[in-house]
């Protein structure tokens, strides 16, 4: 993320938003899988994750102009 604010594509604190992604990406998953009460997930629902936390990420963080 501070890569990105150096560039210029995002606007924001670095550590705020890597804090906010990993929590659209993982979500409650983590917890379930130390508790043993989730299944590892497949490539096809990792992917979907990935697809959704990033889509959600932009609305939060959009392109500045």
């Amino acid at each position: 993320m501070a890569n990105a604010k150096s560039a210029g594509l995002v606007l924001g604190e670095p550590d705020g938003m890597t804090e906010q992604f990993l929590g659209l990406l993982w979500g409650d998953l983590m917890t379930g899988l130390l508790l043993q009460v989730a299944n590892r997930p497949s490539a096809g629902v990792i992917a979907r994750r990935a697809s959704d936390a990033t889509t959600a990420f932009q609305q939060l963080y959009p392109e500045p102009s």
